[in-house]
């Protein structure tokens, strides 16, 4: 176990582990803790109910406690220097596991020296206690949230109030950033993240869409999909997401900020650094970049004016305290959402009212990243200063919300429809445009014949989808009112489970945009149902009702068994 977590000695057979092989490897340790604590509770036991025979080996017996537990000593003595970072919390499970790995070497020389049952009784008690303390420990930091009488769900936030009100109709959402919403926590809220924690994101179809509009997403792990950049909008849209959640003030992350950026002195002293640059949304309303403070922590600002380069009127501004920002970390400046703000050019100026003599450092990028000049002073630089843009409305508890300006609704008509030979083919029509009355199929999933798909009439005004009903279960009703054969695409995830009705009858659910449900209804008025109905539940109470009767059946004709058992029995000669 020790060789499969922290070395590389067991990869190969690690990839191959059914539920665990797509988590990080070193939450195996759970494992470890557990088989461990039940392989020392059965030594202990051992030593207790059979100390005598311990006592003739007691030199072995020492040896086996004592040189791990030297082990442990030394790998605090060797990590001591991160106490010195550590939280309390931390220090005290680490006080908790020393004093437990401590008493248990007690226990052993003890129960291995001595024969008094008062002494074992001791032994045993000391262990209790231990164990106890040890759990305590760990409970300790959730006492204030106990006595503060917290609720199980915490009461929502500004941000997630405006999703709630804004997102009724089934609307989705994407939560960026690592923990901005913790794993499927957004359902406590009724929000649909499209991210979460499940192997639902290990099917080859899911992660190949995910990929398409961010191809670092599962660089953290194949079950839990993190966005910290969007290389494509249009597939969102296609998803029905209607607002992108954030942290306001979007900042470099460690791995482009390392290596990738250089600091320059210019701010302060009659010197400011400039960028021009051209907003790639509307909402502009933050602004980050990393500074190098030299010392300046005590007195002092640092100041980003942002100016429209055709009028050159100032039209936003935003100041922040030295003494409130980390040396050589991004630098967050949240104004005002300027709402038309997709297109146009701006230039943002940063300088710094510090002493004189001393200046603040605005980091660079190493290359010429985006379109746009970069001054410092009056001299004009090589490269492009490492601002990052945000875009949304910030919140008072530090969330920023953008909405999309146009996205597909959770069930749609359709009126073009456009096939293609593969999967991957679809995803990169999609990726090209956003065009949100057309439904894309595949040759190799599920594609309808292509008489079904030459048929394509614009919409018309009175065609429309109406009383939508969606259950907690997950299935759909509505009725569509449409003057010719129509598409239907339910943008849901379609995992082959799903069986739809049309008045009553089943029909054909095609695979749509790659991911999502299509339905082909003919003209009229028509009430559509959708189910899961998987197969594999029916396979499942076929064999649990096999299971059943075979339980059933020897209690009912126990009687007759046993009276036929007796009756087969020798007589007993006297």
């Amino acid at each position: 176990m020790l060789l499969l977590i922290f070395t590389g000695t067991f990869n190969l057979i690690f990839t191959h582990l059914p539920m665990i092989n797509t988590s990080a490897k070193f939450r195996v340790i759970v494992l470890l803790n557990f088989s461990l604590a039940a392989l020392v509770g059965m030594n202990i036991d051992d030593l207790l109910t059979k100390h005598k025979d311990y006592k003739s080996v007691r030199v072995q017996t020492w040896a086996a406690a004592i040189v791990p537990a030297v082990a442990f000593a030394i790998a605090l003595w060797r990590k001591s220097g991160v106490f010195n970072r550590a939280s309390d919390d931390a220090i005290h499970q680490v006080v908790a596991a020393s004093t437990s790995v401590a008493l248990y070497v007690i226990v052993v020389i003890m129960l291995t020296v001595s024969l008094n049952k008062l002494i074992a009784f001791i032994c045993t008690f000391a262990m209790m206690a231990t164990t106890a303390v040890d759990m305590g420990t760990f409970a300790y930091q959730y006492f204030p949230m106990i006595e503060a009488d917290a609720p199980t769900v915490p009461t929502a936030t500004a941000s997630i109030r405006y999703l709630q009100q804004n997102t009724k109709q089934q609307e989705k959402i994407l939560s960026t950033g690592a923990w901005t919403f913790f794993s499927s926590t957004n359902m406590m809220y009724g929000l649909r993240d499209i991210l979460g924690h499940s192997f639902l994101y290990t099917n080859h179809d899911v992660a190949e869409y995910y990929k398409a509009f961010d191809d670092e997403i599962f660089d953290n792990s194949p079950t839990h999909p993190l966005v910290d950049k969007i290389d494509n909008y249009n597939l969102l849209k296609y998803m029905g997401v209607k607002y992108i959640l954030s942290v306001s003030g979007t900042t470099l992350s460690p791995q482009d900020f390392e290596g990738n950026v250089t600091p320059l002195d210019g701010a302060g002293n009659g010197n400011a650094v400039s960028q021009t640059f051209t907003a790639e949304a509307n909402d502009l309303s933050s602004i980050s970049v990393p500074l190098g403070l030299n010392g300046q922590r005590k007195t002092g600002t640092v100041k980003a004016t942002v100016i429209d380069t055709q009028s050159g009127k100032q039209v936003r501004q935003a100041t922040l305290k030295l003494s409130k920002l980390t040396d050589n970390a991004s630098a967050s400046f949240v104004f005002k959402p300027i709402t038309d703000s997709q297109g146009k050019r701006y230039s943002v100026v940063f300088s710094a009212n510090v002493p004189k003599g001393k200046n603040v450092a605005v980091y660079f990028w190493n290359s010429d990243k985006y379109v746009g000049d970069a001054t410092i002073g009056n001299t004009a630089q090589a490269n492009d200063v490492a601002a990052s843009f945000g875009y949304g409305r910030p919140w008072s508890d530090g969330m920023t919300t953008r909405e999309l300006p146009e996205y597909s609704k959770q069930i749609q008509l359709t009126d073009t429809v456009k096939v293609f030979k593969t999967n991957a083919e679809v995803i990169d029509a999609m990726k090209k445009k956003y065009e949100p009355n057309t439904i894309f199929f595949s040759s190799e999933s599920d594609s309808p014949d292509s008489e079904d798909t030459s048929k394509q009439t614009p919409l018309s005004s009175d065609e429309s989808v109406t009383d939508i009903v969606n259950y907690a279960n997950g299935n759909i009703d509505f009725n569509v009112n449409v003057d010719h054969d129509r598409y239907v695409l339910v943008n849901e995830y379609n995992d082959g489970n799903w069986k739809a009705y049309i008045d009553g009858k089943e029909t054909t659910i095609y695979r749509g945009n790659s991911l999502f449900r299509a339905i082909n209804v003919p003209a009229g008025q028509h009430s559509v149902q959708l189910r899961y109905e998987p197969a594999s539940l029916k396979v499942f109470f076929i064999i649990m009702g096999v299971g059943v009767l075979l339980l059933i059946v020897p209690v009912c004709f126990r009687k007759r068994l046993n009276q036929k058992a007796d009756r087969l029995k020798p007589a007993v000669v006297a």
